[in-house]
């Protein structure tokens, strides 16, 4: 949030959706360009996603990132930290963007280098990437090859 406290990013309106793990009393000093919606319902979820032309994950700790899988299945690009499993859910410049949380210049420089028409594509690799590895009927294939494999000794 700092970054934005500090930053215009003129082509960018953040909209902060979810709830904060820690400190939720925070005071926070946003900036005319960032909109904080709270928590939303899980059926409603989808409908914000698709007024996005991207999703930022700035997590300190993160054991899957069902955030990141929920904005592939919407066709969304994903910036990530570089925290947790974050990093091994994306593909740089493929699907979105690693930042480093020790070096939000990193996420500036991100954000400074936006492309919309890049983003649409990415958005598109993205959703690919989700239905090739995380609809439910793909991971189940995959825990059943592994069950066999396991249980077969190879």
């Amino acid at each position: 949030m700092r970054l934005f406290e500090k930053n215009y990013f003129p082509n960018i309106q953040l909209f902060l959706i979810g709830a904060a793990v820690l400190n939720e009393n925070i005071n926070l000093n946003l900036p005319h360009h960032v909109k904080k919606i709270g928590w939303v319902s899980p059926k409603n979820i989808d409908s914000y996603y698709n007024l996005m032309d991207a999703v930022i994950v700035p997590s300190r700790w993160e054991g899957f990132g069902l955030v990141v899988i929920e904005a592939m299945k919407n066709y969304k690009p994903v910036i990530v930290s570089n925290r947790g499993a974050l990093p091994e859910l994306i593909k740089e410049e493929q699907d979105g963007y690693i930042f480093d949380m020790e070096n939000l210049s990193s996420l500036e420089q991100i954000l400074k280098n936006l492309n919309k028409n890049k983003l649409k594509k990415m958005g598109e690799n993205a959703r690919k990437k989700f239905e090739l590895e995380f609809t439910s009927d793909n991971m189940n294939k995959k825990i059943i090859k592994k069950y066999k494999k396991m249980f077969s000794g190879d």
